[in-house]
């Protein structure tokens, strides 16, 4: 019998997100005989994600932050038989439709002011992370317009500190939820969310900011007497958005 070409089935989590959100998408493959082996890729525009092997004939693939251009994207998954399954399937492409909004994007006229706090999101709300301090971060000068600077922010140039980077220390809580978030974070390299916060009095109507950072370097130190102490690096591309208070 020839090879057929099974049904390819696209899912996003999500129709409508913005453009700094992550995006997990199902893709399930099916046939009229045994369950299809083999691998898929998803495409849209200028992004392609690493070929995902199927599980069960299916597989999710997470396409991240800024990873979608903004409007209506089309999402391609192409299926793409191995050795198992070349006899009884034949390459395949499923689509589906979402539509990616921009993020607004505001920055305050000066950073002096304000804190920062870094918070997980596992999908039922946001954690934040227990024990975390010293948080600092830096961008790249040169990606700054600052002509209007002291008049209505900086400019557009600056849209969330592009390529930023930054650490922070932990003191380690055994049984903490939060905690084993960011450990999730680690292992999984799911973004974080940074928030910068401002210092100014209670009532005040300065806006915070809140943008996507992932953690690139991990060391703890420490001894079995002792709690354990941890230093992270992290690395984002912006932009943050602008939390209005």
């Amino acid at each position: 019998m020839a090879a057929v070409a099974p049904n390819v089935t696209v899912t996003p989590q999500q129709p409508v997100i913005t453009n700094m959100q992550v995006l997990p998408v199902t893709v399930a493959v099916t046939g009229t005989g045994a369950t299809p082996t083999g691998s898929v890729q998803l495409s849209s525009g200028g992004y392609t994600s690493p070929a995902s092997k199927l599980v069960n004939g299916q597989t999710v693939i997470n396409i991240p932050a800024n990873g979608l251009a903004v409007g209506a994207a089309v999402l391609t998954a192409a299926y793409t038989p191995d050795t198992a399954s070349t006899a009884a399937y034949t390459a395949a492409n499923g689509t589906a439709n979402v539509t990616v909004t921009a993020v607004t994007v505001q920055l305050p006229s000066k950073l002096q002011g304000y804190k920062a706090q870094i918070a997980y999101n596992p999908g039922t709300g946001i954690v934040i992370l227990a024990g975390l301090k010293n948080v600092k971060g830096g961008f790249k000068a040169d990606e700054l317009d600052s002509t209007d600077h002291g008049n209505n922010g900086w400019k557009s140039r600056m849209s969330g500190l592009l390529d930023f980077d930054g650490s922070a220390d932990l003191d380690y809580i055994e049984g903490d939820a939060s905690q084993q978030y960011l450990l999730n974070a680690v292992l999984n390299h799911i973004p974080l969310l940074l928030t910068l916060f401002p210092t100014t009095a209670s009532g005040s109507t300065a806006n915070s900011f809140v943008g996507p950072a992932v953690i690139t370097d991990w060391e703890w130190s420490g001894d079995n007497t002792k709690l354990q102490d941890v230093s992270i690096k992290l690395a984002g591309n912006g932009p943050f958005s602008v939390v209005a208070q």
